[in-house]
């Protein structure tokens, strides 16, 4: 399995960027936007 090599920062910028694309206040409310839009898939697991 290969791995990515990215610094704290620079997911901290990607989750800012998703939060802010969903006009979300929290990364739980993220989530749930894009549960409920059918963007991700709660019934897929991490890495499957």
């Amino acid at each position: 399995m290969e791995r990515l090599h990215l610094s704290v920062n620079t997911i901290c910028n990607h989750i800012q960027k998703i939060r802010y694309k969903f006009n979300a206040h929290s990364k739980l409310q993220a989530v749930a936007t894009a549960v409920r839009e059918g963007i991700l898939d709660p019934h897929r697991g991490a890495g499957s």
